[in-house]
């Protein structure tokens, strides 16, 4: 048994389509589950073979619309909650770092395209 959280703030409905599509999909691949929505945004997965816990879970994980997976009381973070990460605002802090990272970036790009250019210079 293991549990996901659908991404963003889905209704009832929305869950019940995302985790449906999830369903056939894995069906697709010769796996066998049950799924029921336990809350608006979250499901319960009943898996009938054990051995495809791992797989299941890989699978959900690489879902843009899976926010997370818990397996055995553990919590694995999915592609939708690195994207939700991915668009939140950055602190003071962040900003300056990202500043500063993307001027080192182009100041190495600007040496290398010198570097490019004084060696054509020398071979002609």
């Amino acid at each position: 048994m293991m549990f996901a959280t659908v991404a963003g703030n889905p209704t009832r409905a929305e869950t019940e389509k995302i985790s449906a599509l999830w369903e056939s999909s894995l069906f697709n691949a010769n796996i066998q589950l049950k799924r029921y929505v336990i809350e608006d945004d979250r499901i319960l997965i009943q898996i009938d073979d054990g051995s495809d816990s791992i797989q299941i879970r890989d699978f959900l994980l690489e879902q843009e619309n899976c926010l997370d997976v818990t397996v055995d009381s553990k919590t694995y973070d999915g592609k939708g909650k690195k994207l939700l990460d991915k668009n939140k605002p950055l602190t003071k802090e962040e900003a300056k770092e990202k500043k500063k990272q993307e001027a080192e970036a182009k100041a190495a790009k600007e040496a290398k395209k010198k570097a490019k250019a004084k060696k054509e210079k020398i071979e002609l």
